[in-house]
This record gives structure tokens, sequence and C-alpha cells, in this order.
């Protein structure tokens, strides 16, 4: 038991125990109703990692769990080889390595027959700002260089001062 734990809080199992440590609070969070599933960097995009097609958090949780088994099944192994020096340091920076590798190939094996089962994104608006709510035409400024308020998105609006006629 002592190796398990020592592989769990040790390098490189830190490493991926932080990230699970993070994924798990982030499942408890949705569970409480505070955070949606999809709120975890929806604009990401891994396509470019091959692991789209499904919502960021999954494609992370995926990846960051499978990341840590490979690292603390590594780690365990690797106290029992009973390596030192700069051996023991090239093998650890190896077994991150491998067990990032383990987990971006389990996550991918497991998201593409998963991506199938999620819709397609929806585009996002054209524009950087929203338009207003019907019915809510934007506020004047009270002066010109001064924000006039916010429109959905966090944008502010801000009215340039007119120009003189020439």
């Amino acid at each position: 038991m002592g190796d398990v734990v020592g592989a769990v809080v040790g390098f490189p199992g830190v490493v991926f125990s932080s990230a699970l440590a993070v994924v798990i609070c982030f499942w408890l969070l949705v569970a409480a109703g505070v955070a949606r599933a999809g709120s975890f960097d929806e604009d990401a995009d891994l396509d470019a990692v091959r692991l789209g097609g499904v919502p960021v958090a999954v494609a992370v949780s995926l990846f960051v769990v499978a990341g840590w088994a490979a690292g603390v099944t590594g780690s365990v192994t690797l106290a029992r080889a009973d390596l030192r020096g700069v051996a023991h340091a090239a093998s650890e920076l190896g077994l991150l390595l491998v067990s990032t590798g383990a987990g971006w190939a389990a996550a991918r094996a497991v998201l593409r027959p998963l991506a199938r089962r999620f819709p397609a994104a929806a585009a996002p608006p054209p524009g950087p700002v929203a338009p207003a709510p019907a019915g809510h035409p934007p506020r004047a400024a009270a002066e010109p260089g001064r924000p006039s308020g916010t429109v959905p998105g966090g944008a502010v609006a801000v009215p340039r001062e007119p120009s003189a006629p020439a």
C-alpha cells in the first residue's frame, strides 16, 4: 500500500494526481448543479489532437484518468526495480512521457465511438459582439468616450465623438 501512495504523491504521479483532483472537483460541481459539463473551456479545438467530437470536459477527464492510471502503475513498477541516480531520474521522466501518451491513446480509443453520440457543436455567432435583444436598443452614453453599457458576452460599447464637418 505504501508503494501506491508513494506513486500517487511522488514524481511523475503527482502531475496526473493534481490534474485528477481538478477533474474530480469539476465533476462534483457539475453534479451539484453549480457548473455545466460543457462549460469547461468550450472554445478549445480538440480536433487538432484528434480528441474532438465530445465536450472538452469529457475528453480531458478521460485523458487524465488514463494517464494517472498509467503513471501510478509505472511508478509502482519502477519503485520495485530499485533504480538509482541518473537511471532513476531518466526512467521517471520517460514514464511521464509514456503515461501522457498512454492517456492520449486510451482517451482517443474511448472517444472515437463516443463522438458519434454527441451532436455537432453549434456554430459560434458571426460577429465578435452579440446583437442587442429585440426591443432593447443600446443606451447612448452620457458623454462621448464613456462606456454606454455592456452587451451579452461582456463586450462594452463606447461611442465615438462626432467628427467636425470639413
